[in-house]
């Protein structure tokens, strides 16, 4: 049979926050004769804000047609869990971080003309 892996995380609210499979990727599974094995390792960099994560993986069993479902042949809810620790350099305000390039572009107006000093609160007291 065509084998499939795949895997995805989840929040400590419960909500999948990523994930793929070795199909996906377009990475072939070897066959495997009886009571054979392998091993599959998904890399990915860790962009996710602090907090505690769970994963859980399926092994599937692919269909031999396009469009049609593949078998779950095993499938481990929270098989595992992590933490990630925040980052006192970069503080992540959304589910995870994705590394944004920006481009500024100022017209008509000098860039020191536009910058303006943040009001600050009145003295208390």
């Amino acid at each position: 049979p065509r084998l499939d892996a795949a895997f995805l995380v989840r929040d400590g609210a419960g909500v999948d926050l990523m994930g793929t499979s070795a199909s996906d990727e377009r990475v072939s599974l070897p066959p495997l004769s009886r009571g054979g094995s392998a091993r599959l390792r998904f890399h990915f960099v860790n962009n996710l804000r602090e907090g505690n994560y769970g994963v859980s993986l399926t092994l599937t069993h692919l269909p031999d047609r396009v469009g049609d479902y593949g078998i779950t042949l095993d499938h481990v809810d929270g098989c595992v869990a992590f933490s990630v620790v925040a980052d006192p350099e970069r503080s992540v305000h959304y589910k995870f971080y994705q590394p944004v390039s920006i481009d500024v572009e100022a017209t008509g107006a000098s860039a020191e003309s536009e910058a303006k000093p943040a009001p600050q609160p009145a003295p208390s007291g």
